[in-house]
């Protein structure tokens, strides 16, 4: 939950704590600390931390290669981790094959059929944030089409996972709609967060998808040709972004260019 408030520093003193405690009950290698390893390396990563974050990540790989299977949901939690850990790093050439692994898994037909006779009902697709972070991964890259390819099936699957006004679907939407304002395609994005409203109430002031938001309301309002509005959402989203990951992310460089180039 601190996780989701983007408040990682706290998370960080539960998760270590966790280790400890299920360390002390049930084993340095048993998969349960895998998965908190791995939880831990994405608060970390969240933080600035990034090679504390990757030998949280290295620990957890290790000790679920050794209990459970490759294809299980915690394997696949530390790859998708490790992933959003590169991008905070800015090496999207490095999240790709990661992310794109975990896609491929899913949308394999074999797997699939796999998973239909193991499980007693219909298993949910809950990728979702997944490839929103391939999306994005992909824009990094200047890959824009792939790009919203990806992002549109990720907020699909997102809303039927976790409804239309979950904070992550909602999230991936504005992940769609910076894309989409990319290619000049401003009324589809307008359209993509009309329906629903986006409404951030329930989380902190302080908090990615505010900051997500700003910059898309920035870059609409500059095509538009509202050098104002578009300085004040950028505004808005740099404080944001700075606030969260210091001055040095590429997020937030990219943020202060463009309040810059709006001034």
């Amino acid at each position: 939950v601190l996780t989701d408030l983007a408040r990682p520093a706290d998370a960080e003193v539960h998760l270590r704590r966790a280790i400890e405690i299920l360390t002390r009950e049930i084993g340095a290698t048993h998969s349960k600390v895998a998965e908190a390893r791995a939880a831990l390396g994405r608060s970390l990563a969240d933080t600035g931390l990034y090679d504390d974050a990757a030998e949280q990540f290295d620990q957890a790989q290790e000790l679920a290669a050794r209990s459970v299977p490759l294809e299980t949901g915690i394997a696949m939690r530390t790859r998708y981790f490790r992933g959003l850990l590169f991008l905070h790093k800015d090496a999207p050439e490095k999240a790709e094959p990661l992310l794109a692994q975990i896609v491929a898994f899913q949308d394999a037909p074999s797997a699939a059929d796999l998973r239909a006779q193991t499980a007693s009902a219909p298993e949910v697709d809950r990728t979702g944030p997944v490839r929103q972070a391939l999306g994005e991964t992909y824009s990094r890259e200047g890959k824009i089409d792939a790009a919203i390819i990806a992002l549109q099936r990720a907020v699909a699957i997102s809303e039927r996972a976790e409804g239309a006004n979950h904070p992550g679907t909602q999230s991936t939407r504005l992940s769609l709609a910076e894309c989409l304002v990319a290619e000049g395609r401003d009324a589809d994005a307008r359209a993509g967060l009309a329906t629903p409203t986006m409404n951030l109430a329930a989380l902190p002031a302080v908090h990615p998808i505010a900051a997500q938001l700003g910059r898309v309301n920035g870059l609409l309002a500059q095509h538009e040709g509202n050098v104002e509005q578009a300085r004040m959402s950028f505004g808005d989203s740099l404080a944001i972004l700075q606030a969260l990951y210091g001055s040095r992310h590429w997020r937030v460089i990219r943020a202060r260019q463009e309040v810059e180039r709006a001034a």
